[in-house]
């Protein structure tokens, strides 16, 4: 710490001491943090950070900082700024700006120099003061950006209150006989001595208001208190709901006319009534308080309907129309699902089944209606079924099939264990890359990963060092696989390879792949470790892409080396012979549908004797023979880089015409009001085609 530092920190410990008596607050102690002798660029923060910064009643730290903002010859000269005489105001009403009178600053200057500077002066910055609030308040001055050393106090009275009045009353000044005050929406107005109005709402807790009687009625005259203050008023309380004298029907519900079996509907309905104080009031049929009697949705003819509403009744009519008798049932649309494997539920969602009335009219109603009764399903029998629809005293039938259902897990094991199964003592389990595999009751083999939310892994313990059995729980079958748990940092001994990459033959001028490699080691624990070849601690050395045959690559690991072996072959190998293993997914073909070779693989062997595969629809390959509009089975043959080989796909006839259409299932809706838009829902167009 040079002399300068020394300087400052004990003139500041003085200043602290001397002033703090006056109005001050002190910075105590400084501590220097970033010092430079090149100011010419003073765009970087430097000079002096202020770091626990102590004043009488608080902790806090602050930043000096000069920045582009501020003018660079004035900044880069100043030494030190001082706050050396305080304004001679310092205490102030709500509101009033603040007066800097007779406030100076000490400004030394890096050439010994010194002058003080007025706190109105050009470049000084007062931060800190709030006019709005009430109370002490502790003000910061900066010159230039600098801050001074002190800083100085002043007090912000708050303003007295001269008078109250009320200019907007509550929302509310209406009452019935026994309801609770509600001064929602109120004001207390007031002028200050600062010959300024205020306001406050009357639910401010500092507002009380006194006189208010629920039970006493007329009018009311309330007392607001405010600070000491008090104004005045008014509220009326009436007396509760008169009585009902007697009710009757004006309005009656929009729906008057029912079929048989329909519920009745009240909407559109009004109760009119006379009450006690002479006036004519209504209230709506769906009111809770009115109740409809007399109701009978399966008695056909005109029905009188008693109105009860406070101990008062009237009456209405209403119409329901016999509902025509079912001649017989048909199933034009089944249920969606008619396919089941062995257990599975009927479900009879999406179906319908289609009647012809008495009325000569066609209807249909869902099969998941209750009055529908479905028979004759057996879950457990494999095959074709034939299930029996009753409805309203009449049958029909329609068929599902019944196949078996999904075998079940005789058993599980583990071949892929997770990625990582050496855990540093903390380490939260991770199963990611593992499978759990599984025979099933079709003597198949099956596999799902181990982070499926329906396998369930127990035992694994972060804080328990060596190798723990972990238990593999997946549809009520378990098995185990190991992990093992290290202290958390250990020494390398010596790294090797036991996995290398998956690739490790290449062709000239391709690039390295380290996928699949893996890193072993032995650490101070004497344990074994792993870590893939891709993690970027690992550096591999030595690959040249364009250099033939075999290569030796130096691996680096934490200042371990190994070493592993790769081949680079000529580039271009020969196709030998092309095969067809597996066809495009589409085979049969109506007559003039294009070609689709989506999912064909062309198989080949090439001259380095191993077999590669391409798609039908890779551009090399070329597919000649088809025709579009000849029926039968068609030999296409293709070529790919002078080979070829063929496969056969098949052309039927297309789409039969159609050659009449006729209606059997009208539309659900076919009465309708006069102004009624149409609705087809339900209707179905049944054709004959050529075939």
């Amino acid at each position: 710490m040079n002399r300068k530092v020394l300087f400052i920190t004990a003139l500041v410990i003085i200043l602290s001491i001397c002033f703090e008596s006056v109005g001050y607050a002190a910075v105590p102690l400084f501590k220097i943090t970033a010092e430079t002798n090149n100011l010419n660029n003073v765009s970087q923060t430097r000079n002096l950070n202020l770091s626990q910064v102590y004043s009488s009643d608080s902790k806090q730290e602050a930043t000096i900082a000069t920045s582009d903002r501020f003018d660079k010859d004035i900044v880069k000269n100043i030494d030190n700024v001082y706050l050396s005489n305080l304004p001679i105001k310092r205490n102030y009403k709500m509101g009033e700006q603040l007066d800097l009178k007779g406030g100076k600053l000490l400004v030394k200057y890096k050439d010994g120099k010194q002058e003080k500077i007025d706190l109105t002066a050009e470049g000084v910055t007062i931060l800190g003061y709030d006019s709005s609030k009430s109370g002490s308040q502790l003000l910061t001055v900066e010159y230039y950006g600098i801050q001074a050393a002190l800083r100085f106090a002043v007090n912000v009275a708050e303003l007295e209150i001269q008078y109250i009045y009320v200019v907007v009353g509550p929302n509310k000044t209406e009452y019935k006989q026994g309801e609770a005050l509600d001064l929602t929406g109120g004001y207390v107005t007031m002028r200050k001595s600062d010959n300024q109005i205020y306001s406050v709402k009357m639910t401010d807790p500092d507002v009380q208001v006194t006189g208010y009687n629920p039970n006493q009625i007329g009018r009311q005259t309330l007392t607001v208190r405010y600070k000491g203050k008090t104004t005045a008023f008014q509220v009326n309380v009436t007396s509760k709901e008169p009585t009902v004298q007697y009710i009757y029907i004006v309005r009656r519900p929009n729906k008057t006319e029912y079929k048989q079996g329909e519920a009745l509907d009240l909407t559109g309905g009004l109760v009119t009534m006379r009450k006690s104080d002479g006036q004519i009031y209504s209230t709506s049929m769906t009111n809770k308080d009115v109740q409809v009697t007399g109701y009978n949705p399966n008695k056909a003819g005109t029905q009188t309907l008693t109105v009860h509403y406070k101990g008062k009744t009237t009456t209405f009519q209403v119409n329901v129309k016999a509902e025509p008798t079912v001649e017989y049932i048909y199933i034009v649309l089944g249920p969606n699902k008619t396919e089941y494997k062995q257990g599975e539920a009927l479900d009879l969602t999406g179906g319908y089944v289609t009647m012809r009335k008495s009325d000569g009219q066609i209807y249909s109603t869902l099969m998941t209606n209750k009055e529908v009764q479905v028979t004759g399903y057996n879950p457990n029998k494999l095959g074709t079924q034939t299930l029996t629809v009753h409805y309203r005293g009449k049958t029909t039938t329609f068929q599902v099939n019944v196949t078996s259902k999904e075998p079940t897990i005789q058993y599980i094991y583990i071949v892929v264990g997770p990625n990582k199964t050496q855990y540093k003592q903390g380490e939260a389990l991770d199963l990611t890359g593992g499978f759990v595999t599984m025979r099933k009751s079709d003597n198949q083999i099956y596999s799902v990963y181990m982070t499926d939310p329906e396998v369930q892994i127990t035992g694994y313990n972060p804080n328990k060092i060596g190798t723990q059995t972990l238990t593999v729980h997946y549809k009520g079958k378990t098995t185990t696989f190991q992990v093992n748990v290290v202290s958390k940092e250990l020494t390398i001994q010596y790294i090797y390879i036991t996995v290398g990459p998956k690739k490790t033959e290449y062709k000239q001028g391709e690039a390295l792949d380290l996928t699949g490699g893996y890193v072993t080691m032995r650490k101070s624990d004497n344990q074994i470790y792993s870590v893939k070849m891709t993690d970027p601690e690992v550096k591999i050395t030595g690959y040249n892409p364009n250099k033939i045959g075999k290569q030796t690559l130096t691996v680096y690991y934490r200042g371990k080396t190994t070493t592993f072996q790769v081949n680079v072959v000529n580039n271009e190998l020969t196709v030998e012979k092309i095969y067809i293993v597996r066809g495009p997914s589409k085979t049969i073909y109506k007559q003039g549908e294009a070609l689709d070779l989506t999912g064909g693989l062309v198989t080949m062997r090439k001259s380095d004797g191993q077999i590669y595969s391409t798609s039908m629809t890779n551009k090399d390959v070329r597919i000649t023979g088809y025709n579009p509009n000849k029926i039968g089975t068609q030999t296409l043959t293709v070529s790919y880089k002078g080979k070829t080989t063929t496969f056969n796909v098949t052309v039927v006839s297309k789409e039969p015409t159609v050659e009449y259409i006729y209606i059997v299932l009208g539309p659900n809706k076919t009465e309708y009001k006069k102004g009624e838009a149409l609705d087809l829902t339900g209707g179905y167009v049944t054709m004959r085609k050529s075939d």
